[in-house]
């Protein structure tokens, strides 16, 4: 799940890192496209923690959006 930064809704996403860059797709068929929905460059991330998720793993990580690929 990947929350919206300005409306703070959650949508469902898959996530691939790869190197410094976490991509993230719309769908998991998605991935193998090449093409993600959107990508974090978290290689200068001042902050990451771990938060209480319903399902599976939940993490904030705070970069700064000078860092945004999309």
């Amino acid at each position: 799940m990947k929350q919206d930064g300005q409306s703070k809704s959650w949508s469902k996403h898959w996530f691939v890192l790869c190197g410094t860059t976490l991509a993230y797709y719309n769908e998991a068929k998605a991935e193998e496209s090449s093409n993600p929905d959107g990508a974090i460059d978290i290689g200068n991330a001042y902050e990451v923690t771990t938060i209480k998720a319903e399902r599976n793993h939940g993490f904030k990580i705070k970069v700064c959006l000078t860092h945004y690929l999309k």
